[in-house]
């Protein structure tokens, strides 16, 4: 029983297969078909995934910081009000 040469491309199918058993290739083939800017995607899509992480957590925190103003502006708003009517008496 002889075996195939595993090099030998009839198909798309053997280039799967090829593909599958050498990652190598793969990974020479997809150099050579992609500019560098697409095969720098996957990392710069990482990149952004993080810093879109960071800007959700400041703007959680700029909404509790603004919650905050917001109640604090409403206690002034009621002194400043009982202070109005004292001086109206």
């Amino acid at each position: 029983m002889t075996q195939a040469n595993p090099t030998v491309i009839n198909d798309i199918t053997d280039l799967h297969r090829i593909l599958d058993e050498q990652p190598q290739w793969a990974e020479a083939i997809r150099s050579r078909l992609l500019s560098p800017e697409l095969l720098a995607m996957p990392q710069r899509l990482a990149q952004l995934t993080e810093q879109t992480a960071e800007h959700t957590r400041q703007l959680a925190d700029l909404r509790e910081v603004a919650a905050e103003h917001t109640r604090q502006l409403a206690d002034l708003r009621e002194v400043a009000a009982e202070h109005t009517r004292q001086l109206a008496e």
